[in-house]
């Protein structure tokens, strides 16, 4: 965390000088010892990420195939010209972490045609704008996908 906000501090900066190093690594320091102390940043936070960059990149070239699809998906409802069947769907997911459980939710909203309208204990309530687009939304890849990207291994 302190190398990425100190790059940040020196992009925004708009140029390197001595001052602007100086003054980047005392807020990089501080906010990295804030986050430790009352946000519950530990410094071997990021480690996590470097071992799952494997699984965090398929995940998201897959979560791209799937806005792609969905994309093409609502284009051909509109230009059918025929009324979309617009319908809700409750489901249950086996995902029990609930930041892994939000990745999820916000996937399904992210692709065009669905919205996560609720998420309470793993339950979904999904709202897909043609019954095409949410007939089996609960076995979607976005579950297994997610899955692989539990912290504790």
């Amino acid at each position: 965390m302190f190398v990425i906000l100190f790059i940040l501090w020196i992009i925004f900066a708009g140029a390197i000088t001595v001052t602007t190093v100086i003054e980047g690594l005392a807020v990089a320091a501080l906010v990295t010892l804030f986050s430790c102390k009352f946000l519950g940043y530990h410094l071997m936070s990021p480690a996590w990420f470097f071992r799952k960059i494997g699984a965090i990149l398929v995940y998201v070239f897959k979560l791209l195939k799937e806005i792609v699809l969905a994309n093409i998906a609502v284009l051909k409802i509109i230009y059918s010209r025929r009324e979309p069947k617009a319908r809700i769907v409750h489901f249950k997911s086996d995902l029990e972490d609930e930041g892994l459980q939000t990745l999820a939710a916000n996937s399904i909203t992210l692709t065009p045609g669905t919205i996560t309208v609720d998420l309470h204990d793993g339950e979904y309530l999904v709202h897909g704008l043609d019954k095409s687009l949410t007939e089996d939304i609960k076995n979607c890849s976005f579950f297994t996908d997610v899955k692989k990207l539990k912290k504790a291994d």
